[in-house]
């Protein structure tokens, strides 16, 4: 069946036929590429694997790239939790290829100030205190 495209279903760990080609505006739930051992072992491919949901199962379309000594880049996951298209992570998944490491480190040091979850808690805790002992009058005639 030259004309229709496999997916394999991650539930069953089977590969099955279909005739929906994977599309840039379906909903995905992550993308990843690794580098994956040839079937007689000898070379190294890389291989950029999108997972989406049909009919109820997560299914993987995987694509080989090329071999993996033509990629800077390590391999990564870029995880979309249904929140993102296909398309936008295949665009993102260029820009990580296309940046290497220093993609990575540079937009790790740009979010740097969102990744610390437990200082923004403490801080918005803080502030939740002085507000309430700024405004308790506002507050009992607010609960009246």
């Amino acid at each position: 069946m030259p004309n229709k495209i496999e997916y394999q279903s991650v539930n069953f760990n089977l590969l099955l036929p279909t005739l929906h080609p994977l599309g840039v505006d379906e909903k995905c739930w992550s993308l990843f590429e690794r580098d994956e051992f040839t079937a007689d072992f000898k070379h190294l491919r890389r291989v950029q694997t999108v997972r989406v949901q049909r009919d109820g199962n997560l299914v993987e379309f995987p694509r080989d790239m090329g071999p993996a000594s033509s990629f800077k880049a390590n391999g990564f996951v870029i995880p979309c939790l249904f929140e993102d298209t296909v398309g936008h992570a295949l665009d993102y998944a260029d820009f990580m290829r296309d940046q290497g490491e220093v993609g990575l480190q540079r937009a790790m040091d740009d979010h740097r100030e969102e990744v610390n979850v437990i200082e923004q808690a403490i801080l918005r805790a803080e502030m939740v205190q002085e507000y309430l002992r700024r405004n308790t009058r506002t507050l009992v005639q607010a609960r009246k």
